[in-house]
């Protein structure tokens, strides 16, 4: 339908022509278009073709608490306690220790949309994990794209232990036998444009702050 359907050209990273054919899609005006795909391939398939300038690029990020109580149907709690905050007012205990509680399942069950998915569908916390599990793979995957040698994959996997240490920074050499950051910067260059996608300030600040450590 004329100006009420939008075509969304997923994986659009494996047919980088299909992203060039966006200029005169857009240009025809019938309908609306969406593109998505791995940003680490969508970076790298580009060779060969001219970036439309009639893309408008988005970064979507996880859901914050405020979405994920609305996804659970509260559309209440939140308003109060910004509305308490503004007034300085107690909530009182019982309210307080069921936003405890209700922050709490955030924090286990995150804000990535297919594991808040799978708490609505299923209030079970072990079909969440596994849902979990299935995103923390697919960043394998793409780390995987960047680096065949593996290196990207474990600097990824390790950083709960890492953090699990209390440590000041990244110990490299505690992940990678003789890993210095200098032998490994191209790799941090492309984790931190994977992670921050057109992000040109913060990914130079985020990346002078790990060469430095």
């Amino acid at each position: 339908k004329e100006r009420k359907s939008v075509i969304i050209f997923d994986e659009v990273q494996n047919c980088p022509k299909a992203r060039q054919s966006i200029r005169k899609l857009v240009k025809d005006h019938r309908y609306d278009y969406i593109e998505t795909g791995s940003l680490i391939s969508i970076k790298r398939n580009i060779k060969d073709i001219r970036i439309p300038s009639e893309e408008t690029r988005l970064t979507l990020y996880p859901m914050d608490y405020e979405e994920f109580r609305w996804a659970l149907g509260d559309n209440v709690s939140v308003e109060m306690m910004k509305e308490a905050y503004i007034r300085q007012k107690p909530i009182g205990d019982g309210i307080v220790r069921t936003a405890m509680r209700d922050f709490r399942l955030y924090m286990l069950v995150g804000g990535m949309p297919q594991a808040v998915n799978a708490y609505i569908e299923s209030k079970n916390l072990g079909i969440v994990d596994s849902v979990k599990r299935e995103i923390i793979e697919l960043y394998a995957e793409d780390f995987r794209k960047i680096d065949e040698t593996g290196k990207a994959t474990r600097i990824f996997y390790s950083i709960p232990g890492q953090l699990y240490k209390n440590a000041s920074r990244y110990q490299v050499s505690g992940v990678l036998e003789n890993g210095k950051i200098d032998s490994i910067e191209s790799i941090l260059q492309d984790i931190i444009t994977l992670a921050f996608w057109d992000k040109d300030v913060t990914e130079n600040v985020i990346y002078q702050k790990l060469l430095s450590d």
